[in-house]
């Protein structure tokens, strides 16, 4: 183990599982959806490995002034991208890719 993985405790083999963890990620951990809803997995039952991967969630309320006090909520979750995860993944090992995309 070279002195910079040792100081920071962080091996090659360490960075590549949790790139490979971002690339293998799934959207139907985290979410069920059919032609009428989506429904997300509730953050509390998100373990350590599936939160990581998550990039963003957000949600954006708008409430109508024209007397039917309707309100649409919009909400997102975004997953990693699999394509830069597979592109860290190949930069980051310089003897072999285990991705190829």
């Amino acid at each position: 183990m070279d002195a910079r993985s040792e100081r920071t405790r962080i091996t090659a083999d360490k960075v590549l599982d949790e790139i490979a963890k971002l690339a293998f990620s799934n959207i139907l951990h985290y979410a069920s959806f059919d032609d009428d809803r989506v429904r997300f997995k509730p953050s509390d039952d998100l373990n350590r490995e599936e939160a990581a991967c998550i990039s963003e969630v957000s949600a954006d309320v708008v409430t109508t002034e024209s007397g039917d006090d309707y309100t649409r909520t919009t909400r997102k979750l975004a997953l990693s991208s699999t394509t830069k995860s597979a592109h860290l993944n190949c930069s980051a090992s310089t003897r072999n890719c285990l991705l190829k995309r």
